[in-house]
């Protein structure tokens, strides 16, 4: 992008641009030409590396399905960050429709993302994920009451899971990275100390280790409108009429899940599964009572 004035740049001003070494900016010179851009070479002290007067170089590089991607995570994504997020759309849509991009066209808006309930207007949550966002782009360490505790947390990313959003950072009391949820946080405040990212590897998913808990196979009775209910979360086999077979990890989230549905199903099998409901049920029935 930085060649395509067509003036003739140093080696080492680009690298200091980019704050990088000279040996650096020539492996990447070494890859443009390699990868067939036209580029040349002048020696003294106006010269440098230049792209060719007459080439051109198209630089929009996305395919239609990644700018129809791109611009669906951003229309999902306003309530984060609503001018970035409308600008960058604007840009998006705007590109689509002077390219004449049909296929992304039709693919915009076609995935949204609401991570809000039904039956919810908005909870204290909301500006806590700012907070949290905005102190992770600026590596500022945050200060949270959890659970009646005061926490100072290095923050890395933000975890949506099972209907509820956690912050994934490194606890400065107990040394160690947790998750902490934003519904048992009570107050947060960013804080003027900046912190230096650890090298880890957030694919590694430490939210989804689930090593300690076992699959289970459940038998269930319910109509077929709760079985494309199943589809969305997990593996559904129908084995008869109205009975539906389901493969789940075998924890206290599985049982709140199948809760969730109320008297509309049936666990015919395991009895485990059907004790624990009961259990649920129970413990629920004499809180009131």
């Amino acid at each position: 992008m930085s060649l395509l004035d067509g003036k003739y740049h140093k080696a080492s001003d680009l690298a200091d641009k980019f704050e990088v070494s000279t040996k650096t900016i020539y492996r990447g010179i070494n890859k443009l030409v390699y990868a067939g851009v036209p580029l040349t070479t002048k020696a003294g002290k106006f010269g440098g590396i230049s792209l060719i007067n007459s080439t051109l170089l198209n630089t929009w590089f996305f395919t239609e399905d990644e700018l129809a991607y791109i611009l669906n995570m951003a229309i999902s994504a306003n309530k984060y960050k609503p001018i970035t997020n409308t600008i960058l759309q604007s840009k998006i849509e705007s590109h689509i429709k002077n390219k004449n991009f049909t296929t992304a066209s039709k693919l915009a808006g076609s995935f949204i993302i609401d991570s809000n309930t039904w039956f919810s207007s908005g909870t204290k949550t909301n500006e806590f994920e700012s907070i949290i966002l905005s102190a992770i782009s600026d590596s500022n360490k945050i200060e949270i009451e959890y659970s009646s505790n005061i926490r100072i947390i290095d923050p890395y990313c933000i975890v949506y899971k099972e209907g509820s959003f956690y912050v994934y950072g490194f606890c400065n009391t107990r040394q160690e990275f947790r998750l902490f949820k934003l519904t048992r946080i009570n107050s947060i405040k960013a804080l003027d100390i900046n912190f230096e990212k650890q090298e880890i590897d957030l694919n590694l998913k430490p939210w989804n280790n689930n090593q300690s808990f076992d699959n289970v196979s459940i038998t269930i009775y319910a109509n077929n409108e709760i079985k494309n209910e199943f589809d969305s979360w997990t593996s559904t086999e129908v084995i008869g009429k109205n009975l539906f077979k389901i493969s789940a990890i075998n924890n206290i989230g599985l049982i709140h899940r199948l809760m969730q549905y109320g008297n509309s199903i049936k666990v015919i099998s395991p009895t485990e599964i059907i004790n624990n409901l009961k259990n649920e049920c129970n413990k629920i029935a004499n809180l009131y009572n």
